[in-house]
């Protein structure tokens, strides 16, 4: 595994674990949080499928927020939110906010019917 991944699998643990904290102090039982959100990193080596009638993006988010899923592909038009992670500071990193913004434009191609995109972005530990 190289080390990128590692480091992505780390943070989409962690904001599983923050939410699933924060639901369970607001008294939401178990099954409603395991019906939530959850943030996967999977597609950070692998670019998203495509279905028959959508086009082929090479871009590979870092994080990604799905539903809970039913064995169906994961395509743009399941990303519910994106997360860009870089070892650079973003104050000398014009390229992350190219790319984050890249891949906004490319969930809201994908879903015509949202009219935003929840993204952040992770520079050197800073989000």
């Amino acid at each position: 595994m190289k080390k990128g991944k590692l480091v992505e699998n780390q943070f989409a643990a962690f904001l599983n674990a923050l939410a699933t904290t924060v639901l369970e102090h607001f008294g939401h039982g178990e099954k409603q949080t395991q019906a939530l959100c959850w943030w996967y990193s999977d597609f950070s080596v692998k670019k998203l499928d495509s279905l028959d009638d959508e086009p082929c993006w090479s871009h590979k988010p870092d994080l990604i927020l799905l539903k809970a899923q039913d064995g169906g592909p994961i395509t743009w038009k399941s990303l519910k939110a994106l997360g860009k992670f870089t070892y650079s500071t973003l104050a000398a990193n014009t390229t992350l906010i190219k790319t984050l913004n890249t891949k906004a434009y490319l969930l809201l191609s994908s879903q015509p019917w949202c009219r935003y995109v929840l993204a952040i972005s992770f520079a050197n530990f800073h989000m």
